[in-house]
């Protein structure tokens, strides 16, 4: 196994649990929630499509553009934590097979 493979299976061995509840890639969930919430935002009030702008302006309410925006936020980063969580498990689990495989490997005795 290469160096790096095995400095990641050492590495997140020991932090499995700590990143499972680690509140960085929430962070970053919820920050690209909030530009994709700020994005609807100045597109409803920029003006840029006049159509929009009037229904908006009729039906919408600021608090509940906001309200929703929060949940999306939310959600966006609890689910990208949930999923770099995975990917990285997945990652660890295929090393350990992979590195069980090679000791098997190296173990069958060498036929004639």
């Amino acid at each position: 196994m290469l160096e790096k493979e095995e400095a990641f299976l050492a590495h997140w061995s020991a932090h499995r649990e700590a990143e499972r509840k680690s509140l960085k890639p929430l962070l970053m969930g919820l920050s690209g929630g909030i530009l994709v919430g700020l994005a609807v935002w100045i597109m409803l009030y920029s003006g840029w499509y006049a159509r929009a702008t009037m229904q908006a302006g009729g039906k919408l309410n600021f608090y509940l553009l906001f309200v929703a925006m929060a949940l999306f936020s939310g959600f966006g980063g609890y689910f990208y934590r949930q999923y770099r969580w995975e990917m990285r498990e997945q990652q660890y689990q295929e090393l350990l097979a992979k590195r069980q495989k090679s000791k098997e490997a190296a173990m069958q005795p060498i036929a004639p």
